[in-house]
């Protein structure tokens, strides 16, 4: 007998692998299903202990990551860096500096020894030749890119 006639029966096997591990598969998936449909008290337990550890597991993962694994901030100084608001006198609602304001803060000698401005997220139009678009966009200084004396990047 030749060595590759010997192979064929072994190929061919190997070749249906994967349809008897998805028919595999799908079997146990109807033996589960009928069993958790014969006790709906137990399922609804099982459900619930599931839906808790898998939140659990993604809080504790959301908090784990920020505080280990989140890159620092591009500054020198991180835990320097301050975010300024005002509270006008139109109430409790808390508001941005205008430009005004933050270019006297900014021009202020020894106050900050560097500073950025950002605006809140705000709805944009956007005019093509296609037609007008709906965006979200910010305003942002150049200063906040380039970080000035001390950057770390």
């Amino acid at each position: 007998m030749h060595n590759s006639e010997y192979r064929r029966p072994k190929e061919a096997h190997w070749a249906s692998y994967p349809m008897l591990l998805l028919e595999r598969l799908i079997r146990d998936f109807r033996q589960a299903s009928r069993r958790l449909r014969r006790n709906p008290g137990f399922t609804a337990i099982l459900v619930c202990i599931l839906g808790l550890g898998i939140g659990a597991n993604t809080a504790v993962f959301s908090v784990v990551e920020t505080a280990l694994f989140s890159p620092p901030l591009p500054y020198a100084n991180p835990d320097q860096t301050v975010r300024i608001y005002i509270t006008r006198a139109k109430g409790d609602r808390t508001e941005w500096l205008t430009h005004p304001e933050y270019a006297e803060l900014r021009s202020s000698p020894g106050l900050f020894s560097y500073t950025a401005a950002a605006s809140d997220i705000e709805i944009w139009s956007l005019q093509k030749d296609s037609g007008t678009f709906t965006v979200l966009g910010e305003i942002w200084s150049a200063s906040l890119f380039f970080a000035g004396p001390g950057c770390a990047r």
